[in-house]
Formats: C-alpha cells, sequence, structure tokens
C-alpha cells in the first residue's frame, strides 16, 4: 500500500511482521530507485544534493522477538536487513537523549535512576525510566533533531501499536511525521490495558483517523498453526463458548 498510514490488524501467527518486513524492503528498494534517477537525470557538471540513503524504523515492545523475525526473512529483504532499525519505544528514547540531549540541557552522561534510587529523593543525577519518553519528545522537537530523523527514516512500523501509551503513541508521531507508517495490531492482546489505562478500541480509532489512512483485516489464519486449532480456540473463549459443537454432519 502507499497509502501514508496503513493500519493491519490480524491475530498471533497471521503474518503482520513478516510482512511489514518485506513492506520495508519495497520501499527501500523504491527510495533506492527514485534516487539513483534523481542522480542521472542531473546535468552534467552540475551540483546538486543527493538524497539521503533511507531507513526503516520499526518499534516493537519485544526487539528480540522482532529481530528474530526479520532475521528469518533475510530472503525477504536481501541486502536492505542493515538499514532497518528495531529498537523499542524507550530504546529509542534513550538513543535520542543519548545522541541530542547534551545539546538540549539534558545532563550527561545519560544515566536511568534506578527505582531505589528515585524513592530515596536526594536528587542524585539522571533520569527516571518513566521520564525517558517526555524528556525525548521535548528533544525531537527541536527542529534540527526532528529533520535529523525525518532525513533518515522512510518508513515507520509499530508492531502490537495497541499496546502504546499516550506518551508512545505522541512520540512516535513526532518521528518522521511524512515517513509511511504501518501500524501492525490486534485489539484481543492488549497486555497492557491495565497497567498503562490503554483502551485498544480508542487506540486503533484514533490511528484510522489519521490523515489517508487504510485499514487491512487479516482472517483468522495462523501460520504458526496450520491446523486451525489455535485461531478456533482463540475465537471460542474470545466469543465466551465453553463448548464447540461439531458439525452435526462430521465423522468425529
Amino acid at each position: 500500500s502507499s497509502a501514508p498510514v496503513v493500519v493491519v490488524l490480524g491475530g498471533a501467527g497471521a503474518g503482520k511482521t513478516s510482512t511489514a518486513a518485506a513492506a520495508a524492503a519495497d520501499r527501500l528498494a523504491a527510495d533506492d530507485a527514485t534516487r539513483a534517477a534523481a542522480r542521472r537525470s542531473a546535468p552534467l557538471g552540475s551540483f546538486r544534493p543527493l538524497m539521503p540513503v533511507q531507513r526503516v524504523l520499526f518499534l516493537s515492545f519485544s526487539r528480540t522477538s522482532v529481530s528474530q523475525i526479520i532475521d528469518r526473512s533475510s530472503s525477504v529483504l536481501g541486502g536492505y536487513r542493515p538499514r532497518i532499525d528495531v529498537m523499542t519505544f524507550h530504546g529509542l528514547a534513550w538513543r535520542v537523549l543519548n545522541d541530542f540531549g547534551r545539546h538540549f540541557g539534558v545532563p550527561q552522561p545519560l544515566r536511568v535512576r534506578s527505582s531505589s534510587e528515585t524513592n530515596l529523593g536526594v536528587g542524585l543525577p539522571g533520569l527516571t525510566y518513566d521520564e525517558l519518553i517526555p524528556e525525548a519528545l521535548r528533544v525531537l522537537k527541536v527542529p534540527a533533531v526532528g529533520e535529523f530523523y525525518e532525513r533518515r527514516y522512510g518508513a515507520v512500523i509499530c508492531d502490537e501499536f495497541q499496546d502504546t501509551s499516550d506518551d508512545e503513541w505522541q512520540f512516535m508521531q513526532a518521528i518522521a511525521p511524512t515517513a509511511q507508517r504501518l501500524l501492525l495490531g490486534d485489539v484481543n492482546q492488549c497486555i497492557y490495558a491495565g497497567m498503562k489505562q490503554i483502551d485498544p478500541a480508542a487506540r486503533v480509532a484514533a490511528a484510522l483517523a489519521l490523515s489517508g489512512a487504510e485499514q487491512v483485516v487479516l482472517p483468522p489464519r495462523s501460520f504458526r498453526d496450520p491446523s486451525g486449532v489455535l485461531p478456533a480456540a482463540a475465537s471460542a473463549a474470545l466469543d465466551r463458548r465453553s463448548v464447540d459443537r461439531f458439525d452435526a454432519g462430521a465423522d468425529e
């Protein structure tokens, strides 16, 4: 899809992450083709700044699991794998603050205070874990910093976006705002709903309200379980069905 925002909803094992990896490679190939065409069209002897070599940002709450899926998609990604940055929200916030914070009032060296240090209340240096994203968002709003990430990323993919807190949602929207957004989610797997006070349906509605957003709803199929038992069990649990009847015409 060439839509600026693509909201993809599907259950576990439906192939969201693997297909998003293929979409990332396709986007990078298209950007490279555009860059090469612009270079060829430049008049001989003229000077024209080249378009930046873009990357794709893949945000997730589990960097390890997404990295494993992307690594298994090496045949699809080919040489584009090194140009995909897989990070957690707090990992990206740390990078923003570590790279640019010293210039905009963030004490260096950057460190995160432990909960025990914070509870002491003695003014130890550093930020709390909960302060990382709001502080990174503040730095990201500095034009020079925002423009850096705007040039860097041609697409931003967020896995399990229904689990984003309000701070995480705002942070993601501030990263390369003109880059395509691929938002992957499953409203039935919002594991942080209570802790973050999240309404997954409201988060999906907010995503679909973004300019130019398109929705893709995947069928209840799991490539992790070709037998279909797990998707059927999940569907029955969601419908609060304690007993599922077999087809009357079936032998068993």
